[in-house]
């Protein structure tokens, strides 16, 4: 895939997982091992249930585009 169709694709799928994150709570059903942004918290599923950590005074945790890879869950650092 060319470099300016990866990045697109790339906005447009962090976009879409940042629309997914703002539905979610803490009580929302999630598969083990998965990454995602609850509220202002970074969480990480585990047995069904996610399990938030605080970020930092001031700082959020949106799904990000990055230059080489595909969007990920950014700690705000």
């Amino acid at each position: 895939m060319p470099r300016a169709s990866f990045t697109l694709q790339n906005g447009i799928d962090a976009k879409n997982l940042n629309a997914q994150f703002a539905t979610l709570t803490p009580s929302s059903p999630c598969t083990s091992g998965t990454n995602a942004c609850v509220g202002t918290a970074f969480a990480q599923c585990a047995n069904g249930q996610f399990v938030t950590f605080p970020c930092n005074t001031g700082l959020i945790t949106p799904a990000r585009t990055f230059s080489r890879d595909k969007y990920r869950v950014h700690d705000g650092g």
